[in-house]
C-alpha cells in the first residue's frame, strides 16, 4: 500500500494536492491512503513513529512555527526509508533543504508548474516501489502491493493455496504458496516452521 501524508495549511492548495493523488491512482489501481495535515499535531507524530515506509509532501513554510524541514528533521529520527518531497512558495529556500540534509527526494515551486512535476515524481515512486520490496496480487480485478517491511508475519491457510498476510496495517489473503512469498521477502523474515513465516525486525524479545 502506497501512504502518503500531505502537510500545507494552505487548505484549498492541500486539497488539490490530494485530489492529483487521487486521479493518479485512478488510472494505476494500486491500492493507496491519504492523510491532510494543516499542521504538525499529535496524530502526525504518531504516523512518523509508526514503522513503515510512507511518501511524505510537506510545505515548507507553516504558520505554526514549525517548518517542513523541522518536520523532515523528525521524520529522519525515526525513519529513513520513507521519500520526502518539499513544496514551498519560496524558490530561494531550495538550500535550506540541501543543508538540512534530511534526503529530499525533490524540491518543487508552488509557482511553476507544481502539478505536472508532482504528477512525474508520483509516478516515478509508483513505478520504482511497485517493483521493489513488496508483494503484488490482485483480487476482484483491483492491483494490490503489500510493502514487505510493513508485513509482521504471514501464515498457511490449512487447505489450499491460500496465506494470509497480517501487516500493521491490516490483514490480507492471498492465493498463493508460502515458498512462493518466500521468495519475495529479504533477510529480515524466518520461517519458524512450516506454516508460518515471521519478520524479526518486528521482535524485540
Amino acid at each position: 500500500m502506497f501512504e502518503f501524508i500531505v502537510c500545507d495549511d494552505q487548505v484549498m492548495f492541500s486539497k488539490g494536492i490530494v485530489k492529483l493523488i487521487d486521479s493518479i491512482f485512478m488510472r494505476n489501481s494500486f491500492d493507496y491512503t491519504v492523510k491532510s495535515f494543516t499542521d504538525y499535531n499529535e496524530d502526525f507524530e504518531e504516523i512518523i513513529k509508526r514503522k513503515g515506509s510512507k511518501i511524505y509532501i510537506l510545505d515548507i513554510e507553516l504558520n505554526n512555527g514549525i517548518s517542513g524541514i523541522d518536520i523532515a528533521r523528525k521524520i529522519r529520527e525515526y525513519d529513513w526509508t520513507s521519500t520526502i518531497i518539499m513544496l514551498t512558495s519560496h524558490g530561494e529556500m531550495g538550500y535550506d533543504v540541501l543543508k538540512a540534509q534530511v534526503m529530499v527526494l525533490d524540491f518543487i515551486s508552488k509557482f511553476e508548474d507544481y502539478k505536472l512535476k508532482l504528477t512525474e515524481l508520483i509516478d516515478m515512486i509508483i513505478e520504482k516501489e511497485s517493483n521493489r520490496g513488496v508483494i503484488h496480487y490482485k483480487n476482484k480485478g483491483t492491483s494490490y502491493r503489500i510493502d514487505i517491511s510493513n508485513i509482521l508475519y504471514i501464515v498457511k491457510e490449512p487447505l489450499g493455496r491460500q496465506c494470509k498476510v497480517v501487516t500493521i496495517n491490516g490483514e490480507y489473503d492471498i492465493t498463493c504458496t508460502l515458498n512462493e512469498i518466500i521468495q519475495k521477502l529479504d533477510e529480515n523474515f524466518y520461517l519458524t516452521h512450516r506454516s508460518c513465516i515471521v519478520n524479526t525486525s518486528y521482535i524485540e524479545h
